[in-house]
């Protein structure tokens, strides 16, 4: 199953990281630590809110998206981030996932291809100087020109 993004980035990075974190927190005492697994998950949230606050630079950049992309790869875009990011970046980005999408993502890892489960879309997906450059660091890849 997909994991839903909030699980990994507020709830289980302070277990996983909650000793290490301990011990250098008792070393440093560093200022506005956060004390405990509630603390951090307000700390983060709050944290993704300010790094992801709208404003004039965020309509340019998805401008300058939309223009390369072109309207429906943008579209799309839009639909799958709607699905990977945390729930307080979608709200800050009014973003709203969709069932079909969520669909693909969970099944996504079941679909043959290895890591490359989607190249018969690249020709449709990308805009073709990207399909080409994909395309030849593919193969530089299989030959083992790329590490």
């Amino acid at each position: 199953m997909l994991q839903e993004p909030d699980s990994y980035t507020t709830t289980a990075t302070p277990h996983r990281l909650k000793p290490t974190e301990t011990r250098l927190a008792a070393r440093l005492k560093p200022q506005g630590f956060a004390a405990g697994s509630s603390q951090y998950q307000t700390q983060r949230r709050q944290q993704l809110i300010d790094d992801y606050a709208h404003t004039p630079l965020t309509d340019e950049l998805f401008a300058r998206y939309r223009m390369a992309l072109g309207p429906w790869r943008y579209w799309l875009l839009r639909r799958v981030q709607a699905c990977l990011v945390p729930e307080a970046v979608r709200t800050v980005l009014a973003l709203e996932p969709e069932w079909l999408t969520k669909l693909f993502l969970r099944v996504y890892h079941y679909l043959p291809g290895g890591g490359n489960k989607l190249r018969w879309l690249h020709g449709i997906l990308l805009p073709r100087s990207y399909t080409n450059q994909l395309r030849a660091l593919g193969q530089a890849y299989s030959a083992g020109q790329v590490g």
